[in-house]
């Protein structure tokens, strides 16, 4: 397969995926990682799973962190004036 089909595929893959719902995410993942067991990949599949969501829940829990401590800090200043 060349690079450019190869890109297409992506491409599509990508587009086809991004409005689906999370359930349903899962079921493609379970999808990839049965054609990559099929393959004869020896990589553990649940494992890499397992870190790219831990990867991800932990992004998330920065940024809302991030947001909340924005928020605990916004106008300080006129809150709580130096006396």
């Amino acid at each position: 397969m060349s690079t450019s089909t190869k890109q297409v595929y992506e491409s599509m893959i990508l587009r086809g995926i991004s409005d689906l719902p999370p359930e349903m995410l899962h079921e493609v993942t379970d999808f990839v990682f049965f054609l990559r067991q099929r393959r004869g990949d020896s990589r553990v599949p649940e494992e890499e799973l397992r870190q790219s969501l831990l990867s991800a829940d932990l992004k998330s829990f920065r940024a809302r962190e991030e947001d909340h401590l924005m928020e605990e800090f916004e106008d300080y200043e006129r809150r709580y004036p130096v006396e």
